[in-house]
């Protein structure tokens, strides 16, 4: 099983090891979107499952999904980064870094101050 969440070279890489009938899910395509100069994108091979992630077909299980997902943020299960960009009048900028690969973590442009009780 291969998750994939951006596309691009490692994606491409993953898919030339994967045994037959193994089972991809793609939820991004980020890596792509400035690779493709010939009208042609990039697939994957016949011999492999891919499905397509949306989230609307998980409606009925955001609410539960985001109080466990806070809980393991609390708990220190899940770590992540955040790559703040201030103002709203550099978000063109970080947009074209971001597909660039000029973050890490979840690229925020703040447009203003937090909200109370946010760092």
């Amino acid at each position: 099983m291969f998750y994939d969440n951006v596309g691009g070279r490692i994606a491409e890489a993953a898919s030339k090891t994967l045994n037959a009938g193994a089972r991809i899910t793609r939820v991004g395509y980020t890596g792509e979107y400035n690779t493709v100069t010939d009208g042609r994108a990039w697939t994957w091979p016949s011999h492999l499952t891919m499905t397509q992630f949306i989230i609307h077909d998980y409606h009925r299980e955001f609410e539960a999904g985001i109080a466990e997902l806070a809980r393991w943020i609390r708990d220190g299960r899940v770590r992540y980064r955040e790559d703040v960009v201030e103002g709203l009048e550099n978000a063109p900028e970080a947009l074209f870094d971001l597909l660039e690969g000029g973050n890490t973590g979840k690229r925020i442009v703040r447009v203003g101050p937090n909200p109370p009780g946010i760092a």
